[in-house]
């Protein structure tokens, strides 16, 4: 019989036993002493399996399941031990309810409260890894579940079979917990409330994908600029080749399907040989400093909606660069709406850049570069395929009138359309994201490039550029 199978079985002869009988109690809630029978498991199968299990629960997703959001920690983290000698049947019973089978055999007992240490009996030496995991999760679940199903042996043993099933799914662990949760819920309003009373509202989760589920990161991006054009104006004439930047975005604040943080990006400028006689060549210099907040307003049906702020201040240290048409500080708002399923996404963001101006003075003559607000307008597709991230994005960015200024010399965009676009693709696990992305002008009026956004941090500069990012999620 494959192994697999077995352990379902294992749970379908439990759940039999837990249906004749009606809900169980987990545990005694006695002081611990009966440890004194008991030495700490520190390795083989039932250690190896339990590794097994926590594989099992992340690939599943269950962290995002409400109600099983400490299911991996009671796995991962309890303390195991068993039995050195053979412990009687009617001590057994003073000890309290136990996981057992049709024939009686004792494998495993737990408390029904967080962070309780597993307690395995000679029986379970003789289950096969499957059966183990399973039983791993069923124990386990006896701590992590709510506080109203926690000690109902029939909703944990419906639930480890959920998990470890080969035709398993996040829905059908979902749908199975929320089952028993509305169950209880509706007893309890039974009970306890008039008959007039509101009914609870439905429990909303985020969707698989949700940065919900880990908003905060931290990270290191890396974007190698593509050569800028060379006009007759010569103010985009700044050879900038890369930038590499550090940022930590934490969300202390919020609720369960809400979230509100700030984030800090530091960045690092590599400048090329200049094109200007007189003018300091390639180096490495402090970039931009960006000061961000954002907050996850609302989720539902899969949507999510953000809302954040943010501002660039001119921090760079090379003069040339400082004075530049580049040193400017930025100020930006916009929203985020965003659609998850299992397989793919779609992302809408509305942007609104202030304007601002900067000045530079070049022999005795002082310039000022006058940007005015930019309104950008994005769209994010890609699909989901294993733990592949697959899509790319179109954006246009509408800014109103560029003017430069200094002496006998003025120059004018007028209204000014920068239409880009790029791939992204990202492997990312529980905790860790590695991505590729890439940004290409498309179109632009009278030539223009990125330059004339003045957005060093975040549009760039020249044509374009490729990059390479790495985050770990909190």
């Amino acid at each position: 019989m494959n192994k697999k199978w077995k352990g379902i079985l294992l749970l379908l002869t439990m759940m039999s036993t837990s249906v004749l009988a009606g809900p169980t109690v987990v545990g005694n809630g006695d002081d611990g002493t009966d440890l004194e029978g008991f030495e700490k498991l520190e390795g083989g199968n039932i250690v190896d399996a339990r590794t097994k299990a926590v594989e099992k629960l992340k690939e599943m997703n269950v962290k995002a399941v409400p109600g099983l959001g400490n299911l991996i920690s009671e796995v991962e983290k309890a303390d195991l031990y068993i039995t050195r000698k053979d412990v009687s049947t009617q001590k057994l019973m003073e000890l309290g309810a136990f996981t057992n089978d049709a024939q009686g055999l004792v494998y495993a007992r737990t408390f029904p409260r967080p962070h309780a240490p597993t307690r395995f009996f000679p029986a379970a030496k003789n289950l096969d890894e499957n059966q183990l995991v399973s039983l791993h999760i069923h124990e386990a679940l006896h701590r992590a579940l709510p506080e109203s199903i926690r000690e109902d042996e029939t909703a944990a043993a419906e639930i480890t079979l959920a998990i470890t099933s080969p035709n398993s799914s996040y829905d059908r662990i979902n749908e199975t917990v929320q089952k028993f949760v509305k169950k209880a819920e509706a007893s309890n309003v039974a009970l306890n409330t008039p008959m007039t009373s509101v009914a609870p509202k439905p429990v909303i989760k985020p969707a698989k994908h949700s940065r919900l589920n880990y908003p905060s990161k931290v990270g290191i991006r890396y974007k190698r600029f593509n050569s800028p054009k060379f006009d007759s104006t010569e103010m985009t004439s700044i050879p900038l080749t890369s930038m590499t930047s550090i940022s930590s975005h934490l969300y202390p604040f919020g609720g369960s399907l809400s979230a509100l943080g700030i984030g800090i990006d530091a960045s690092i400028i590599n400048k090329g040989e200049s094109s200007k006689v007189g003018e300091e060549d390639d180096g490495t210099f402090m970039g931009p400093l960006g000061l961000s907040a954002r907050m996850l307003l609302w989720t539902a049906k899969g949507f999510d909606i953000e809302a954040y702020g943010r501002i660039d201040l001119n921090t760079m240290s090379n003069e040339e660069l400082q004075d530049s048409l580049l040193g400017r500080d930025i100020t930006k708002v916009g929203m985020t709406f965003a659609k998850r399923t299992n397989w793919f996404y779609v992302e809408n963001d509305l942007e609104y850049t202030l304007p601002s101006e900067t000045k530079q003075k070049i022999g005795n003559i002082d310039y000022k570069y006058e940007f005015g607000s930019i309104t950008t307008a994005r769209v994010k597709m890609g699909g989901y395929y294993k733990a592949f991230n697959l899509g790319g994005y179109m954006e246009m960015h509408l800014a109103d009138n560029f003017k430069a200024s200094g002496g006998a010399f003025e120059y004018e965009t007028g209204r000014n359309r920068v239409v880009s676009a790029g791939p992204e693709i990202e492997w990312r696990s529980e905790q860790f994201g590695l991505r590729l992305f890439g940004k290409y002008l498309l179109d632009s009026t009278k030539n223009t490039d990125f330059d004339f956004l003045g957005d060093l941090m975040g549009h760039g500069v020249g044509q374009g550029n490729v990059g390479l990012e790495i985050n770990f999620f909190l």
